[in-house]
């Protein structure tokens, strides 16, 4: 078997791919489950990249998001496991599920009025504590609880939080803001989080919520790469002349994305930031492509061609069926 290669030192003068990590993976890879499907030397803690002993390949940065589980769920899995000395975990809030509804502890509240659902999130004070003390348990980086503003399109009619204004979805995120500034524990340095949809309601998105400057912000939705690159550019030159990158504002991340334009577009603007604000700033970019591609959709990545044609770099997927009838006559 040729040498482990650690990933991790490649990094530093680039912007950050942060898989995002699947807890039925995480899990897994702690486990002394079921191996036949994996080739024979190979066992499924093997599959833990955050083990800097990891025979196979090492990667310390990823990121996990506390939407995957109900509120007072916890597990034992690579994350909960890793060496922190070693490696860096950026958590999410599950923003996500919030805005899709399907956040556990947080779901079945479909046809509430407005002031209704938002008397109701802010009632849940139980599920936001533990949001957050499972974020300053798990993550070096958090991202604080937005209430995404495309909670609004019409393909989330099934959102507890459709039909509420745009207004209401800030003063709910600027709510949950001062409850993260009043109840964390020190533990994990806070990403603010900046939506959007349109120019228009980011503007008032970071208006109401750039006074808490913690160690980072985040940018989603029509805010981050949704938007577009001169979207992305736009909002960090604002954020820039408002000085929202000095010292001990070190991380931006980019929400959602991992196409390989988009990290030569971020690296150039890491290293922008580092030589006009803040040497220590690191961008990030994040998304759950790897897990999915293989676990739901049982296929694998093709490195790209990187050709100076623009279809060369597209990441092609081929499939790889896992299941035992392809892999017990003939194991590794």
């Amino acid at each position: 078997m040729n040498t482990p290669e650690d990933f991790s030192k490649r990094c530093d003068d680039f912007a950050i791919y942060l898989p995002a990590i699947q807890k039925h993976y995480a899990k897994a890879a702690v486990s002394k489950g079921d191996s036949s499907r994996l080739p024979s030397n190979i066992t499924m803690r093997d599959l833990n990249f955050l083990n800097p002993a990891n025979k196979l390949w090492h990667y310390k940065y990823a990121l996990y998001s506390a939407g995957q589980f109900n509120i007072g769920e916890y597990d034992t899995d690579i994350v909960t496991d890793r060496n922190k000395d070693r490696t860096l975990m950026l958590g999410d809030s599950g923003g996500f599920q919030i805005g899709k509804g399907t956040l556990g502890g947080f779901n079945n509240l479909r046809n509430r009025d407005p002031d209704s659902i938002s008397k109701v999130w802010t009632d849940a004070v139980e599920l936001k504590h533990w949001i957050v003390n499972w974020l300053e348990t798990h993550s070096d980086y958090a991202m604080t609880i937005d209430m995404p503003l495309w909670a609004k399109y019409k393909e989330n009619k099934s959102s507890p939080f459709h039909n509420c204004s745009t207004q209401q979805l800030i003063d709910l995120t600027v709510q949950n803001l001062r409850f993260i500034n009043n109840n964390k524990r020190g533990n994990t340095k806070w990403l603010n989080v900046i939506q959007g949809t349109t120019y228009e309601d980011t503007k008032l998105w970071w208006n109401a919520v750039k006074e808490f400057r913690f160690n980072g912000w985040s940018l989603a939705g029509n805010a981050g790469f949704r938007g577009g690159a001169a979207a992305i550019i736009k909002q960090i030159l604002i954020m820039r002349d408002e000085d929202a990158f000095t010292s001990g504002m070190d991380w931006l991340h980019i929400l959602g994305v991992s196409q390989l334009k988009w990290a030569v577009l971020l690296t150039a603007i890491q290293r922008g930031l580092r030589e006009h604000c803040n040497q220590n700033i690191r961008v990030s970019y994040d998304s759950a492509s790897p897990t999915v591609i293989s676990g739901k959709y049982e296929k694998i990545a093709l490195k790209p061609d990187l050709t100076n044609k623009d279809n060369s770099w597209s990441i092609r997927v081929i499939d790889t069926p896992t299941a035992k009838e392809y892999t017990s006559e003939a194991r590794l």
